[in-house]
């Protein structure tokens, strides 16, 4: 989770405004470690489910959950559609518009509710007896 949240915060966190010393593109060598963190969430994430599918495919916390996880991959694709561009023309301390930052905002929200709906699953289901 910290690798695909890690780096999605970071890359939001520049295009807000924080760090503009880094480059967005050095920022981008990191989307082979939010792969691969995604990967590994999805395949434990799958397994999680498989033990209790029909219970939490009813739980409105996991759907939240699950609805969050899908917006968020869409906003990030969205982030970097915005603001890649061609690594050898980009200055580190280019600012970017009100446009992008919206969309930093509601990526780093997404992700945020992700997590907390994601920990807060143990909280609405009944433990079995």
């Amino acid at each position: 989770m910290a690798g695909v949240v890690g780096s999605t915060y970071m890359l939001c966190l520049r295009v807000l405004g924080y760090a503009q010393g880094v480059a967005v593109a050095d920022i981008g060598r990191l989307r082979a470690v939010a792969w691969a963190g995604f990967l590994a969430n999805a395949i434990s994430g799958v397994m999680l489910f498989c033990c209790d599918a029909v219970t939490l495919a009813f739980n409105g916390t996991f759907q939240i959950k699950m609805i969050s996880i899908v917006l968020g991959g869409i906003a990030v694709w969205v982030l970097w559609r915005t603001v890649g561009r061609d690594p050898s023309q980009e200055d580190s301390y280019f600012t970017y518009g009100a446009g992008a930052k919206a969309i930093a905002i509601t990526t780093f929200a997404f992700w945020t509710a992700a997590i907390i709906f994601g920990r807060h699953i143990a909280y609405t289901i009944d433990p079995i007896l």
